[in-house]
């Protein structure tokens, strides 16, 4: 779930944007982009957290980084 739809708002292509984000972070490492084991912990990784691109291949993860940043709104960092 987007942070927007999070929140309560309304998918928009933002929305669909970041969701294949997560869907692309998933193929590339095996690994859902934000874990928990509750639902509330996963959402709470989605406001909070980065995924862990140190997971991402290496010829990759700046590159990556950087474009799930700029489509969040945020400036990827741990890269």
């Amino acid at each position: 779930m987007s942070p927007e739809q999070a929140r309560g708002k309304e998918a928009d292509r933002s929305s669909d944007t970041w969701a294949f984000g997560c869907v692309l972070y998933e193929m590339l490492t095996a690994h859902a982009a934000f874990e928990g084991e509750t639902i509330g912990e996963i959402l709470a990784g989605v406001f909070k957290a980065e995924p862990d691109w140190g997971r991402s291949p290496q010829k990759l993860r700046k590159r990556f980084a950087v474009c799930c940043g700029v489509v969040s709104g945020r400036i990827a960092t741990g890269v």
